[in-house]
């Protein structure tokens, strides 16, 4: 006698699976928590190494050059002669997290974790009669790339899953 069974709960699965897929809120296996603060995580990274390793723009062009008395004051105490460096309070990737918010389809940082720090990287993003302009808060596309290849991973695993479901 012949049987007949249906795989739609299977198929269900699946598809509940996929279809959360890209929920930003959503745990991550093995992760930084959600899909969102991983996306965010990585780039204030690519941010971070942006700025502070190869000290560029978002746009890949080196930032503007620190005045030499400025770069002298900095060896004289001690510091990092880097530009956007000398204490890290702005570049360094919680500060550049700042404060997130992450709901279902949205992941979104603003810099600096007080109001200090984020005064500090708003004098560096909009310059001064007497200092350039050096745009480093932006996710140029280093951090697009990053954050691409952190949503394939995510999105691969999330096939996986619904393959095992």
């Amino acid at each position: 006698m012949a049987s007949v069974s249906s795989n739609r709960p299977i198929v269900n699965n699946a598809l509940i699976s996929l279809s959360q897929a890209l929920n930003f809120r959503r745990a991550t296996r093995g992760g930084p928590g959600t899909v969102g603060q991983g996306m965010l995580d990585t780039v204030a990274d690519a941010i971070e190494q942006r700025t502070v390793v190869r000290q560029q723009d978002p746009d890949g062009r080196p930032l503007p050059p620190l005045k030499a008395r400025t770069i002298q004051r900095k060896k004289e105490a001690g510091l990092d002669s880097r530009i956007l460096v000398e204490t890290g309070e702005m570049t360094s990737p919680p500060a550049i997290l700042g404060r997130t918010t992450i709901t279902g389809n949205t992941a979104t940082m603003t810099a600096g974790v007080s109001e200090f720090v984020q005064q500090k990287i708003e004098w560096a993003e909009e310059g001064s009669q007497n200092r350039p302009v050096r745009h480093f808060f932006e996710e140029g596309k280093d951090g697009e790339m990053f954050r691409d290849l952190y949503v394939g991973k995510v999105l691969d695993q999330s096939v996986t899953d619904a393959e095992n479901a």
